[in-house]
């Protein structure tokens, strides 16, 4: 076989280094990376391509005319040329190239142009377990299987990054990227994807010391569990033995109750404002024997906390303009009765002597929906549903499920509450309605199930339960996730005003905030928001941002009476506006006053350091057989070095802002001699003084 020339080896491969690099023109937002490389990996790009341009010229006239060109060191020439010529065209382009990408990142949207911190290293989420609590099981006695199981501890201070490092197995490490985080009464939520895997999903939650969890990638299903001190149990799961959901759910019977329950009939609904989502206030309570499985109360509110996460996610991805606002946790005095179905009725019962003191909660907090979670095993959940007779106020006495403490991790709580709001199971799994024709779940057996399905049947047992529910306009891996008569998204979007209706004490949504203001640091790249809180109704605050002030997104979810707000890992050189408005279970604010706020670079330190040196004064004598010389030095940012010098000749240094030498004065030479101190700091600026002195 002939081997080509290498000239044109090379030529072959710097076209190929082109065509590779003009790729990053075709979609921004795909290769925002390109934009990020270091400006000397993109200036030898430049390089080679100019040599390649230049050989590829050589080797044209070389052929067209070959007895023109004799010298052999023409290809020299060629390459020397290139190199000079590319460095030229690099030093040139260097601030348009800047300018560009500046303007590239602006159009990105805010989850795409974040650092990483530190830039392009995900954050270890696992290190090592307690010794003492190594080989100990989950406290909870989980009712669901695992494959695989290994405990590990957890960096607290993790979920504060855009990137985790997640080691799920010890065939399996992955990097997970922030989407959103969001605070609740129940801890802090981390929402995010796997990198590289669009089909997965990530859901962390954290309570105190204790972290709870989901992670979906490749098909795999991996829940994080609290075992004791800082231990936590990683556990993949075998989603073909997963416990069943309820078999059928119930139907309000019409009865009293409806009559006693002291909520109108006919409630005027109030929708959210264009922009922004449905709230339900969700109150979830639990039993004692359920904070005994998990171990701790933080432990479960950290469970709890990741499912209403989970839910809302599943909201944001199928289109649904609702999201779930936990107003209340709280532990009851409940003895758990034998079964789910029992334990439903006695929730709901206003007159049977048992929790009856929950209704007073719920009027108390304008609780939309109750939640209980206990530790009954005979199904994952069971709740009432909402049909085609209740798509009203009628259904408020009815608005309660149960689920099963360690039924959390699969979604079931959003199963249940995906029954109070009207929509039953997969079409194969059930004769029974819902809200509307089309209120149904949706399955396609070895791909993926949505909320509300059941498992698919053999072969097909185990497939993934994801965070969507059905919708005909959305797709998953590709397909469709609904169809004409599976459409719970559609029947969620209906019944959202009726249900965040069920408990309105107060008749306006809370006041506007107001005098928002930002500060730029650019010591740590983040810009700090305060306004004034004008409301006395608020659940809380939403913050959005945007980068160029038409597309807004949540980026914080805060608590009632908030009035500040930091949002970090920024990049500098971006201009980032602001806004807030507060919410509570009648709707939302107006938004307040919009600002906008650049983070320009951090100024350079030009600041040398100041020395002062003591044990000799300038153009004194020295005598006797030693004397020490001590030296100090001060700066703005710090000092890094500082080295002694005596006659040129280095005789001491030291890493901080002190030195000290002993001079031995018996052995100097008699004349004049020059001692001289330098100091450094960080920026490299050199502070110096010289003293003479005479033996």
């Amino acid at each position: 076989m002939n081997t080509p020339p290498r000239p044109i080896q090379f030529t072959a491969a710097s076209t190929l280094l082109l065509a590779t690099s003009s790729t990053a023109f075709a979609n921004p937002i795909e290769l925002n990376w390109f934009y990020t490389l270091p400006n000397s990996i993109l200036s030898a790009m430049i390089v080679l391509l100019s040599i390649s341009l230049i050989w590829m010229g050589l080797i044209t006239y070389r052929r067209r005319r070959p007895a023109k060109i004799n010298n052999r060191r023409a290809g020299y020439y060629a390459t020397m040329t290139g190199s000079l010529l590319g460095v030229l065209i690099a030093i040139t382009a260097a601030d348009p190239w800047n300018a560009y990408i500046t303007q590239q990142l602006m159009q990105l949207p805010a989850t795409a142009a974040a650092p990483e911190t530190p830039p392009g290293q995900a954050r270890r989420l696992f290190d090592d377990p307690d010794d003492q609590y190594r080989n100990q099981p989950p406290r909870s006695e989980r009712a669901l299987i695992a494959l695989a199981e290994r405990h590990v501890g957890i960096d607290p201070n993790a979920l504060n990054e855009d990137m985790l490092e997640l080691e799920l197995a010890d065939d399996l490490s992955v990097t997970a990227v922030r989407i959103k985080t969001e605070q609740m009464q129940g801890g802090t939520a981390w929402i995010g994807q796997i990198d590289g895997d669009d089909g997965s999903q990530v859901i962390l939650a954290s309570k105190g010391r204790t972290l709870a969890g989901t992670v979906l990638t490749q098909g795999r299903l991996f829940e994080i569990v609290y075992v004791n001190g800082k231990t936590h149990a990683v556990r993949e799961l075998d989603q073909s033995q997963l416990p069943q959901d309820d078999p059928e759910a119930p139907v309000p019977e019409v009865d009293g109750d409806i009559a006693t329950d002291g909520t109108s009939t006919t409630i005027t609904t109030t929708s959210a404002p264009a922009g922004t989502k449905q709230m339900i206030d969700l109150m979830v309570v639990y039993s004692p024997q359920a904070v005994s499985k998990m171990g701790t109360e933080d432990a479960l509110k950290s469970t709890i906390t990741a499912a209403i996460a989970a839910a809302n996610t599943a909201y944001d991805n199928s289109q649904i303009n609702v999201a779930l606002n936990p107003v209340y946790y709280g532990q009851v005095n409940y003895t758990e009765p034998a079964t789910m179905p029992t334990a439903l009725t006695q929730l709901q019962s206003k007159t049977d002597g048992i929790i009856d003191d929950i209704h007073a909660l719920r009027d108390q907090y304008s609780a939309d929906l109750v939640v209980l979670v206990d530790t009954n095993t005979d199904y994952c959940g069971y709740g009432y549903i909402m049909n085609s007779s209740y798509t009203s106020s009628a259904f408020a006495p009815y608005a309660f499920a149960v689920v099963n403490y360690s039924c959390l991790s699969l979604n079931s709580l959003a199963h249940e509450i995906g029954h109070l709001q009207g929509n039953q199971h997969n079409t194969e799994s059930t004769t029974s309605t819902g809200a509307y024709s089309y209120s149904y779940g949706y399955r396609v057996c070895g791909i993926f199930r949505d909320i509300m399905s059941y498992d698919c049947p053999t072969p097909n047992t185990g497939t993934p339960r994801v965070l969507h529910f059905s919708n005909p306009n959305v797709t998953y891996q590709g397909l469709a996730t609904g169809s004409s008569t599976a459409n719970a998204a559609q029947t969620i979007n209906n019944t959202a005003a009726i249900v965040a209706n069920f408990r309105v004490p107060l008749t306006t949504p809370p006041n506007a905030p107001t005098n928002l203001l930002a500060t730029a640091n650019t010591t740590n790249n983040s810009i700090s928001l305060n306004w004034s809180d004008n409301a006395a109704t608020e659940t809380g605050y939403k913050v959005q941002s945007s980068l160029d002030g038409s597309n807004w997104t949540d980026i914080a979810t805060l608590n009632s009476n908030a009035t500040s707000y930091t949002d970090s890992n920024l990049i500098s050189g971006m201009s980032y506006s602001y806004r807030v408005y507060a919410y509570n279970g009648i709707g939302n604010s107006a938004f307040s006053n919009t600002v906008t706020q650049s983070l320009s670079a951090p100024q350079a330190d030009t600041s040398a350091p100041t020395v002062t040196v003591n044990g000799i004064t300038n153009g004194g004598t020295v005598s006797g057989n030693s004397l020490t010389i001590s030296a100090t030095a001060s700066d703005n940012i710090g000092v890094t070095s500082m080295k002694l010098y005596i006659d040129n000749s280095l005789k001491s240094s030291s890493s901080s802002g002190t030195l000290s030498y002993n001079w031995n004065i018996k052995k100097l030479s008699s004349g004049s001699h020059t001692v001289r101190v330098d100091a450094t700091d960080a920026a490299n600026n050199l502070g110096t003084i010289s003293v003479s002195v005479t033996k």
